[in-house]
């Protein structure tokens, strides 16, 4: 704990300085909820519901395809480049508490990007759910984004900045658009639909949606995410290895 708080403080510090990084990853999802809600703002109103009950579920997984693909892969690169990273294994300060905050770090401001969206959904555009869903739908959200934490890891690896950056927008982006969050899968070609549905982000927002629907949780998603984490985390482990070679 010696070590651990001053590590929480310092991410603290840091998430003040990058506070673009919860513009993206908060302000900028629930400004595309209350636009995307008026495409749908007329006719029966169970029908409009259901529609921003499933946008909120789309800009939410947004904002945490932003936040592990973007703001925690850039925050470990930019410890790389000011050589924080190395500061810290010349001292006492073991590995693990060093990604354990970073961690923490993006987890807190998903959640917060959770609440404040279910928020907006709940108080100001009229979805009335029990607080037992909000509660599970937000769990299931957080559990998701754990393969996108690894992705994300991996991104970090890539060496020059500038080509993160590219890389990182290109991967969330993409995984954004076609993963149903912004267009619907509905609208692609049937052929493509069958290989877009399998995406991360396709799968953990169907994940969420099938359980405010009807009330079950969806193992066949679960375990397709799984897969995903699993084979990042594999491709984690190859690609340390050839970059100690390097080093």
């Amino acid at each position: 704990m010696e070590t651990l708080y001053p590590l929480l403080k310092n991410e603290l510090i840091l998430t003040k300085r990058g506070f673009q990084s919860l513009i993206f990853g908060i302000i900028l999802p629930i400004g595309f909820l209350l636009i995307f809600s008026q495409v749908y703002s007329t006719g029966p109103r169970a029908i409009v519901n259901h529609y921003i009950q499933q946008t909120t579920i789309s800009m939410v997984t947004y904002s945490g395809l932003c936040f592990c693909l973007f703001t925690f892969p850039y925050s470990l690169k930019d410890d790389e480049t000011n050589n924080r990273k190395r500061t810290l294994l010349h001292t006492p300060v073991p590995q693990w508490q060093y990604y354990f905050v970073k961690i923490i770090r993006i987890l807190v401001s998903y959640l917060l990007a959770i609440i404040l969206t279910f928020g907006v959904s709940h108080y100001y555009l009229g979805i009335n759910l029990p607080l037992g869903k909000w509660v599970v739908s937000g769990l299931l959200l957080l559990l998701g984004v754990s393969c996108f934490f690894v992705l994300g890891y991996l991104l970090s690896f890539i060496k020059s900045t500038e080509l993160l950056s590219t890389v990182c927008n290109i991967t969330y982006l993409s995984l954004a658009m076609l993963g149903g969050l912004w267009i619907p899968l509905s609208e692609f070609p049937k052929t493509l639909r069958r290989v877009l549905q399998y995406l991360p982000s396709a799968q953990l927002w169907k994940l969420v949606t099938n359980y405010l629907d009807n009330g079950k949780i969806t193992i066949n998603s679960i375990a397709i995410l799984g897969i995903y984490v699993l084979l990042f985390s594999i491709l984690v482990v190859i690609v340390s290895k050839f970059r100690k070679k390097d080093l």
